[in-house]
């Protein structure tokens, strides 16, 4: 927290609040990408895989005995080993961030720039649901903003992944675009919709500071996925 509030006071008494908020949040997620960047591929090799896995999922679809079960769970991991995947390194990335958004809140808490600081003259540390209660069209747009880049940053690596499908010009078979029932599709579309819902709820409450920090990475995490598909 003591280094973060303190990265966030010295670029802040050179700019404002904000600016500090925003360099200090790229700083981090640069960090973060040198210890995820092995999940964040694993991540997109499993939507290049998608249609592979659907065709394993549709040829034990129904068979609820114990070998069934066994023989696709084996060609499954087949699968992952030959794409050298993980499919709990994702588990890492959450791992890694979720004591530096901690850390961020509490360091925007406390930061003498925020506190006695602001953005365009915007309070950073009144939420958005004090500044939407008072009629402020600010505090409204920063969290929208927030809101939709978080969930476009959650939905590009699948989009990366179907424009990487098409412009190779591949033939798909049928089965690559039937999702059977509770299929890794749906599940992840569920995650991400559920996972956006869970931080524009806990967003209202928190400093508008924290929607910078929100706003930001999702930005910080779009460019690197498209970093990651480039190379």
């Amino acid at each position: 927290v003591w280094p973060v509030a303190q990265l966030i006071n010295l670029i802040g008494d050179k700019t404002d609040a904000g600016i500090a908020i925003i360099v200090v949040t790229f700083l981090i997620n640069i960090v973060i990408a040198a210890f995820s960047i092995k999940s964040q591929v694993a991540t997109q090799r499993m939507q290049m895989i998608q249609p592979e896995l659907n065709k394993i999922q549709k040829k034990y679809e129904g068979k609820t005995d114990e070998r069934s079960k066994m023989m696709m769970a084996q060609e499954m991991q087949a699968l992952y080993s030959k794409y050298q995947i993980n499919p709990f390194s994702s588990i890492l990335v959450m791992l890694v961030q979720l004591p530096v958004i901690l850390a961020v809140y509490q360091a925007v808490m406390r930061a003498e720039a925020v506190i006695n600081g602001s953005f365009m003259g915007i309070d950073l540390t009144q939420t958005p649901l004090t500044g939407m209660k008072a009629g402020q069209i600010s505090y409204f747009v920063i969290f929208a903003l927030m809101v939709v880049m978080q969930f476009l940053s959650m939905k590009f690596p699948m989009w990366l992944a179907e424009w990487k499908k098409k412009k190779s010009g591949k033939k798909i078979k049928a089965y690559a675009n039937e999702q059977p029932a509770g299929g890794m599709a749906g599940s992840m579309n569920m995650m991400t919709y559920v996972s956006v819902g869970m931080i524009a709820f806990i967003s209202l409450s928190w400093p508008l500071g924290m929607s910078f920090y929100w706003l930001v990475s999702s930005v910080a995490r779009i460019i690197q996925n498209i970093v990651i598909n480039t190379f």
